[in-house]
């Protein structure tokens, strides 16, 4: 027979070192069966409740449980057995020597593996130190101003302080568990229950939340509440102690002061009176009414509304008023009635609303005067002219009150050509007015006897600088001679015009200068365009392009007008662009003024820009040259400039060397791709060198340049002229 074999001994069983641990743990360890009788408990128990563990075993337990506690804390047990569920529960025992003590239980079921309950095992704390403690705190509470409450873990209230009671009015029993929520205000039911949501789910109360609550005599008042979670031994959350803290007044106040602040920013935003008093009734329905009625003199009302209250609905009436005059009323109507407070708070903003209108009536009254002060300096009619129409618009800017400096101008000379002038007067106010009409009437005097642009605006210069030497004037005046169909222009500061050639292109015109009352040292000379035949020309003022505080927005939406045939081929081309443009309030002054052009002018449709100096006035060719390269990059050609810019050089140069009077330079497209650079001059003419030069001759290596940076060159003779140099740009 086999000797049996047997595992060495190496120290205690698993059950035993457990068992060793449980019985050395500092708080009650205990095992019950799953019929919930006892079947075990460690030495703890009789540390702390000074019972043998045999009293408690099997269903002795019961008999230690406090006897005001034992129904409820058996009702639970049995419902934790029956459903296998865990217990807990927070009661009473009585220890060895008859006293209670408060103590805490968590028990867990135990299941095996076809999921029936084995075995329960569980733990007892003492928390008897801190329902003391608690027990104090309450009675602290009921000496503190404070509204103080006790919620168990659910959120449900198991002590509420006497001052509760005194305000809400509810007793003890009726605020208890979820009895408080009487209290709240019904608006704020939804939010209060939503916070209790998020503190059970996170375990952190947000605290100073304000709320209203009511008072026993039906008045709510504001509160800020405060709460602080507490735990057990274990971690598990057992309590929240909280407190209501009366800030009623310093709330309503506090409020006042926004209202009063934010009617303060929609009284003051602008002087325009609807969109003034239409913010302030908006404000009025979100702070204080269902219905807000403001009625002024004459039958302007404005109203808003939230809610449609009943026709007996609760109404306060308050009257608008400055300076002892009545200027209209205030009528508000709610579902519930008005307090105190909001009729204190209507009455401020009253006054307040009533300076404000008055400020606002006086504007209606000073802008109607200045729109029509500023109409009056604006020409009465356009001229009639054979193969012109002219078109033109003026609008006041619709938040100052004050007459601005733009103006437009279209003058019939004696010779049929035609003065067009636009400009601005930087400021505003009648001094803005006089100086425009000053400058209108010095350009249109001045053309009596001057016809070049840059001379007009020089003069118009020294008159600015004589009468009022602090001013500063933008302005852009353009001869335009419609027997050929050309306008020569200069600028003093202020925007080019506009072309829209039949053909739907549309050319930014090239210039620049300073303003008028800045005007010193050298100029850009007078640029002639020969406008192609059923082109429309559009002048402005910078108020068009920049009321979107964007100017290459407001350009581009300028152009955008321009390329739809309803707008350009319209009847009132003028108007229908600051349509366009402006898609808000004017802010600004805007002056649009265009110029169409008939088709049965005997004009190329090619573009042409022109420019003419005096080769004694050599620096003139400087500004040529500006305004020339200028011209090639604001028309978008895609040209070789620096080539460009070396055959304007050579060709113009040559000319104020060797011929001498007037020389023109014409730049002109017949393909759009290749510009043609005419310089014509009176000289004796010259030839076009076949080769290069010799290395030792000067003579005509600039020439030959020409040649090769152009895709053709020629010379020939211009009758009644000198010679025309002709090259074909790269």
């Amino acid at each position: 027979m086999r000797e049996e074999q047997r595992a060495p001994a190496t120290g205690p069983s698993d059950d035993v070192v457990f068992r060793e641990l449980v019985e050395e743990a500092p708080a009650i360890v205990f095992v019950a069966r799953p019929d919930g009788s006892m079947a075990y408990v460690n030495r703890a128990w009789t540390v702390m409740s000074g019972h043998a563990a045999a009293v408690v075993l099997d269903g002795g337990w019961a008999e230690v449980v406090h006897p005001d506690d034992a129904a409820e804390v058996g009702t639970a047990w049995r419902r934790a057995i029956v459903c296998a569920v865990p217990f807990r529960a927070e009661f009473r025992i009585r220890d060895g020597a008859g006293d209670p003590r408060w103590v805490i239980s968590h028990a867990v079921p135990i299941f095996d593996a076809a999921g029936a309950v084995t075995a329960w095992y569980g733990t007892v704390f003492d928390v008897d130190a801190r329902h003391t403690a608690e027990s104090a705190l309450r009675s602290l509470s009921d000496a503190i101003p404070q509204l103080v409450w006790i919620n168990d873990a659910l959120g449900n209230a198991i002590h509420v302080n006497s001052r509760w009671t005194e305000y809400t009015g509810l007793d003890v029993g009726a605020s208890l568990g979820r009895g408080w929520i009487a209290a709240l205000h019904p608006d704020e039911i939804e939010s209060a229950h939503k916070l209790w949501v998020d503190a059970l789910a996170s375990g952190r109360f947000e605290s100073d939340r304000l709320y209203r609550l009511r008072r026993h005599d039906g008045v709510y008042r504001w509160f800020v509440t405060h709460a602080v979670a507490v735990r057990d031994e274990d971690g598990a959350l057992v309590r929240w102690y909280g407190t209501n803290t009366d800030v009623d007044d310093q709330y309503r106040a506090a409020q006042r002061r926004a209202v009063v602040a934010r009617a303060g920013d929609a009284l003051s935003r602008a002087l325009d009176i609807d969109g003034m008093l239409d913010r302030f009734a908006e404000l009025l329905v979100e702070e204080l009414a269902d219905e807000v009625t403001i009625r002024l003199p004459g039958g302007r009302t404005f109203a808003r509304s939230r809610a449609m209250p009943r026709d007996d609905a609760p109404t306060l009436r308050v009257s608008l008023r400055h300076r002892d005059a009545e200027l209209g009323t205030i009528v508000l109507r709610n579902r519930s009635p008005f307090d105190a407070d909001q009729t204190a708070l209507l009455e401020e903003l009253a006054a307040r609303a009533g300076v404000a209108i008055e400020n606002a009536l006086l504007y209606e009254r000073e802008h109607r005067v200045a729109v029509t002060l500023q109409r009056a300096l604006l020409p009465a009619a356009l001229p009639t002219v054979e193969g012109l129409t002219f078109d033109a618009v003026y609008f006041p800017g619709a938040t100052d009150a004050e007459i601005g400096g733009d103006w437009y101008d279209a003058i019939a000379l004696l010779d049929g050509r035609v003065l067009v002038s636009i400009g601005d007067v930087t400021g505003r106010g009648l001094t803005a007015a006089v100086i425009m009409g000053r400058t209108r009437q010095a350009l249109e005097t001045l053309a009596t006897y001057e016809s070049d642009p840059v001379r007009l605006l020089d003069s118009a210069d020294a008159v600015l600088r004589r009468a009022h030497p602090d001013a500063i004037v933008t302005a852009l005046v353009g001869v335009i001679d419609p027997a050929i169909g050309t306008m020569t222009y200069a600028t003093a500061g202020h925007p080019t015009p506009f072309v829209r050639a039949t053909d739907g292109t549309i050319r930014r015109l090239p210039g620049r200068g300073l303003p008028l009352g800045l005007r010193e040292g050298h100029h850009q000379p007078a640029t002639t365009i020969v406008l192609p035949p059923s082109s429309l020309a559009v002048f402005f003022t910078d108020g068009l392009t920049e009321a979107t505080r964007d100017i290459d927005e407001g350009e581009r939406r300028l152009i955008a007008a321009l390329d739809d045939p309803a707008v350009a081929e319209g009847r009132a081309p003028a108007a229908a662009l600051v349509a366009r443009v402006l898609d808000e309030a004017i802010r600004d002054d805007v002056a649009v003024l265009t110029v169409r052009v008939s088709d049965a002018l005997d004009a190329s449709g090619a573009w042409t820009v022109r420019w003419s100096f005096d080769a004694r006035e050599s620096a003139r060719a400087h500004d040529v040259r500006d305004a020339f390269v200028e011209t090639l990059s604001s028309f978008g050609t895609a040209v070789d400039l620096a080539a460009a810019q070396l055959v304007f050089a050579e060709l113009v140069g040559n000319a104020v060397r060797h011929a001498p009077g007037a020389i023109d330079v014409v730049l002109r497209w017949d393909d759009p791709s290749a510009p043609l650079l005419d310089v014509i001059d009176d000289g004796p003419g010259f030839t076009v060198p076949g080769a290069l030069p010799a290395a030792e001759s000067e003579s005509g290596r600039g020439l030959y340049l020409v040649s090769q940076l152009t895709r053709e060159f020629t010379v020939t003779r211009e009758p009644g002229r000198g010679a025309r140099a002709r090259a074909v740009l790269r």
